[in-house]
């Protein structure tokens, strides 16, 4: 819209240069003698040219006047075209920025998940562990007892054979 105002300022100051430049020639006074025949009326030829400039004037007007026109619906245009995309952006950046924010809070949401599966599991662990624990101990317990056992009952078991043997010497001493 400035350039247009710029452009009708240079137009307009075109103009008035063009119209003193005329009125000084057609104003200037010039002393020629002549011998010729009776000259030409001025004030009609003068009147003729002040019409040729003015219908000249009057068309410049009006083509700079539709020029403007254009001009400035064109530039409207584009304002408004220009405008609705600027708006269509702000829409589309408010609902990525949405978007982005939900996706924040869900990323939040899964680290705390995640933190508390990890402690879950972390207590699960050592849970386990300590159960496992116990029945390593009560496994090596009952293999402690396992083994007294077995010594016990092959000490009984040798004990027997000695009486075993005690009661066949006897038996045999007895015999004979």
């Amino acid at each position: 819209i400035e350039g247009l105002k710029e452009d009708l300022v240079f137009l307009k100051k075109n103009h008035e240069e063009e119209l003193a430049t005329m009125q000084t020639h057609l104003s200037g006074q010039v002393n020629v003698a002549v011998d010729a025949a009776p000259g030409v009326d001025l004030t009609s030829t003068m009147a003729e040219i002040r019409e040729q400039y003015e219908a000249a004037a009057t068309k410049n007007h009006r083509e700079l006047e539709a020029w403007y026109q254009t001009q400035a619906t064109t530039v409207q245009e584009e304002v408004t075209l220009q405008n609705e995309a600027m708006q269509t952006t702000s829409v589309e950046f408010k609902e990525l920025k949405s978007r982005v924010q939900n996706l924040q809070i869900e990323l939040q949401s899964c680290h705390s998940m995640k933190a508390s599966l990890e402690v879950s599991l972390a207590e699960t662990q050592a849970r386990y562990s300590a159960q496992l624990s116990n029945q390593q101990a009560k496994v090596s317990s009952l293999e402690a007892q396992l083994s007294q056992l077995r010594a016990a009952i092959e000490e009984e078991g040798a004990r027997y054979r000695t009486l075993l043997d005690i009661k066949i010497q006897l038996e045999m001493e007895i015999a004979e």
